[in-house]
């Protein structure tokens, strides 16, 4: 189990940084007094990304304990204001964790003793820190604090080693920390070398150039015959034509958020997709992303003075606009709109904006509103299937819309 745990939460711990290294690897605007450059911030990020993950997956591992020794145990509600609600010496208590003391600052700290104060059960506070005579006192003083001034008596603060030999015994806990041995030095590596070398720009370039063989190549017959069958051949002629001869597939390949998030989930993909243990979910989540902020970036920029859900589309109100992929499949399927669509089409056009519209809405409501609300994706025939289709809306979209060298050039900035 502990194995497992340590594998799981490292293998996680670096698909979670990859992420943030991509989406951090653009220029951005410094202060001239800046202290810290950008790699101190991006290893800042990542260390807190690595926290949130460590929390969720001693959660997870508390919960496979309760079950193993038949404890009671269940998942808290979006109501609960704490992580995990289950029996600890025989009375049913809520459980809450944290880093560290340092992670609550005074607003975070109050609203916890509040929901403490109105709890009717006792509540643990778990700490993920090392065990010793330091941090021993500072959480002895923190209880106390606690119980001193706020008169929180079922308030109980641990460290997690402690709590765990208290609540599962020595067996388990003499596991836990023979499987955590080896785990800092890991975990520094996920965090440092590899880093490094997913900074270096010439892998991202590799990476552009597989996928750009990759569009050129694509088996975009195959997979539009098996699952978008209603196009007629003339129509997806003219729109593969317009994708692959033109090259409209670069704009993916780019320095936009939607390129971005594309490159991500391929990352995603290429490097971690072999490992069965991993959620895949926000693989997903990339595509939906990219695909959502294309339509965007196209309808703001062609879509100047135009109506979207009652809204006029304008520089200055950005911030009031329904930009979610709903209300843009409605822009892209309103009929006057249509001039917005490559002439190529002629008479078609209304009939590839219905179908345009049809594929987007399908796809969104099986990927979004589907399969993430299971737990976990794991399957990979499932991510195969989405990353077709999502290859098949991008010749649709980038193929059947009037794209000038403007608009290309914007796309691919």
């Amino acid at each position: 189990m502990y194995q497992r745990f340590k594998k799981e939460l490292l293998a996680e711990m670096e698909k979670r940084r990859d992420i943030l290294v991509i989406r951090n690897s653009k220029p951005s605007i410094e202060s001239i007094f800046e202290v810290k450059d950008l790699n101190d911030k991006l290893y800042q990020k990542i260390l807190d990304e690595f926290n949130l993950i460590a929390i969720q997956h001693v959660e997870k591992l508390i919960y496979d304990l309760c079950k193993k020794y038949e404890i009671d145990v269940k998942r808290t509600s979006a109501d609960e204001p704490f992580d995990l609600k289950m029996s600890v010496k025989g009375e049913m208590s809520y459980v809450e964790l944290k880093t560290s003391p340092s992670v609550m600052n005074a607003d975070s700290y109050h609203k916890f003793i509040y929901n403490v104060q109105r709890c009717s059960c006792p509540v643990y506070l778990i700490y993920l820190i090392k065990d010793n005579y330091q941090s021993r006192n500072i959480i002895a003083r923190y209880e106390r604090t606690a119980h001193e001034k706020y008169n929180t008596d079922r308030l109980n603060v641990k460290i997690f080693e402690e709590f765990l030999l208290e609540q599962f015994g020595n067996i388990e806990f003499e596991l836990f920390k023979k499987a955590m041995i080896s785990y800092k030095d890991e975990m520094h590596q996920a965090v440092g070398y590899q880093v490094t070398e997913i900074l270096n720009s010439h892998n991202l370039k590799i990476l552009k150039n597989e996928l750009e063989q990759e569009f050129l190549n694509f088996e975009y017959d195959r997979v539009i015959s098996n699952k978008f069958q209603d196009l007629n051949r003339v129509n997806w002629e003219k729109i593969k034509n317009l994708f692959l001869e033109q090259k409209r597939y670069r704009v993916l390949l780019g320095n936009s958020n939607f390129a971005t998030a594309f490159l991500t989930s391929e990352w995603l993909v290429k490097k971690y997709f072999s490992l069965p243990e991993l959620d895949n979910t926000f693989i997903i989540t990339g595509y939906l992303k990219s695909i959502e902020q294309l339509l965007w970036k196209i309808v703001f920029y062609v879509g100047q003075g135009r109506q979207i859900r009652g809204m006029t589309i304008e520089s200055n109100n950005t911030q009031e606009i329904d930009t979610t992929l709903g209300s843009l499949e409605f822009f892209i399927a309103n009929y006057e709109n249509d001039d917005l669509f490559d002439e190529i089409l002629g008479t078609s056009t209304h009939f590839v904006m219905r179908y345009l519209k049809k594929q987007l809405s399908m796809w969104r409501i099986k990927n979004r509103n589907g399969y993430f609300h299971k737990d976990v994706l794991k399957d990979r025939e499932k991510i195969n299937i989405v990353r077709e289709e999502t290859f098949l809306l991008y010749i649709l979209i980038l193929g059947s819309l009037s794209l000038d060298g403007d608009t290309i050039a914007m796309l691919e900035s």
